[in-house]
């Protein structure tokens, strides 16, 4: 396959982003996730919306090349990078034909036209969006058991998967083989956030000024930071759902603190500012610019308010 693959692939939460999450897990695939949801304003923003402009979840980028919908970015991992010891598509033109139909009725019958409507206007789902329709989601429920019966047909002469003892792409559209525990539970994603809590003081034993008239004044100058506490807190969440109840989108949430520490760390460094206002004598408002000589964010502007006396 040569180089390692450059892929990153947006989306969590949904059952819909659980394919490509699922495929490259089983294709061996290093990649980097960006843990946006549907109807957060996430997908929105102009920088999702430059590489997709239908504002959907999933979207995967292979290098320069975005490919959006769940089931396409499944086809495409499996062409792409099936290998003969890790693959998810048949190579028989037959099989593949196959192949290719099993995705079709599972996107088309399974899940459009059943899953998402019942979804779409369930009451704790997304009804309060579309509309709520108890009489939808049982027709939509009867239609999604009446063509899960061609499944369990097609899985009754004792086949271990859909497309006979070979574990291809369309298992991982059906969404059946994973569970936790004796539960039918699926991950579809992870997202972690570390945020640091500290209270400093600051001393500034050089600073030099030089005033441009009375109304801007620039400087230069050093500083050093003494921590008094420091406290790290780091937040994981895994998004999964209920299989059996695939309309349910839940998050585990866990929060550990490290122990605080006391007049445990110091910093240093030079900065340079601009002021506005009675720079000579009176208030005025500054942006200062501090290079920190350690830490894991050195480069820092900050605002500040004062008084010349």
């Amino acid at each position: 396959m040569g180089a390692a693959p450059d892929l990153t692939l947006w989306g969590v939460g949904t059952s819909r982003t659980i394919r490509p999450h699922w495929a490259m897990h089983e294709l061996g695939l290093p990649y980097k996730t960006k843990p946006i949801g549907p109807r957060t304003g996430e997908t929105k923003t102009a920088e999702y919306t430059k590489l997709n402009p239908r504002q959907k979840v999933p979207l995967l980028q292979d290098g320069d090349f975005c490919i959006g919908e769940s089931a396409a970015i499944v086809a495409y991992l499996s062409r792409m990078y099936s290998t003969p010891e890790r693959s998810l598509i048949p190579e028989a033109p037959r099989e593949y034909a196959a192949w290719l139909e099993w995705c079709f009725f599972v996107v088309a019958e399974l899940d459009s036209t059943s899953l998402y409507v019942m979804r779409r206007h369930r009451a704790d789902a997304l009804g309060p969006i579309y509309g709520v329709a108890p009489e939808v989601v049982a027709k939509a429920g009867e239609y999604f058991r009446e063509q899960l019966r061609h499944v369990e047909v097609a899985l009754a002469d004792g086949r271990q998967f859909l497309m006979g003892d070979e574990f291809t792409s369309a298992v991982v559209k059906v969404q059946q083989d994973t569970a936790i525990g004796n539960l039918k539970f699926l991950i579809t994603g992870r997202s972690s956030k570390t945020t640091t809590q500290r209270n400093s003081f600051e001393i500034t034993p050089l600073h030099y000024r030089y005033n441009i008239g009375n109304w801007i004044g620039v400087g230069l100058g050093a500083m050093v930071q003494v921590n008094i506490s420091e406290q790290v807190t780091t937040e994981k969440k895994i998004y999964f759902i209920d299989q059996l109840l695939p309309l349910n989108i839940m998050t585990s949430v866990s929060t550990t603190k490290s122990a605080t520490r006391w007049l445990g760390n110091w910093n240093a460094a030079p900065f340079a500012d601009i002021q506005v206002g009675r720079v000579k004598t009176g208030p005025v408002l500054g942006l200062r610019y501090l290079r920190l000589l350690k830490g894991d964010i050195t480069n820092r502007f900050f605002l500040y308010a004062g008084f010349k006396l």
